[in-house]
């Protein structure tokens, strides 16, 4: 590696850094076009979830059974949501890598000029 200024390993670090922001706003654009197909997918299933639901109610209320989701005896509404909770997990797998800041300025710059070369900057 050849040695530069202390400028010139600023300019190519910063450069790695505005690499990595425009990956990184590219990636948000994509998961922002994704969300709003999911929120409309959700909105359609919603509507259909509601009819099917309403027809369930008429059907239960022609055959005299009780409304449907209530309780069975013994159970209370309480424990039932306990049972249904969910957690879910965020993927940390969509972060763009960087390159190691590593011991010192001389380490980082190396790591830079690596990441530079593997990425084709």
């Amino acid at each position: 590696m050849t040695k530069r200024s202390a400028a010139g390993q600023a300019e190519r670090a910063a450069l790695v850094q505005r690499f990595q922001l425009d990956v990184l706003h590219l990636a948000l654009l994509s998961l922002e076009r994704r969300l709003d197909a999911l929120e409309r997918e959700s909105g359609r299933q919603k509507r259909e979830l509601d009819g099917l639901v309403r027809q369930v109610q008429a059907f239960r209320a022609e055959a005299g059974l009780p409304p449907a989701g209530s309780p069975p005896k013994g159970e209370s509404r309480s424990d039932r949501a306990a049972d249904e909770d969910r957690t879910f997990a965020t993927d940390a797998s969509a972060t763009v890598p960087y390159p190691d800041p590593g011991g010192s300025w001389d380490d980082y710059v190396g790591n830079v000029e690596r990441y530079i070369a593997d990425h084709g900057i």
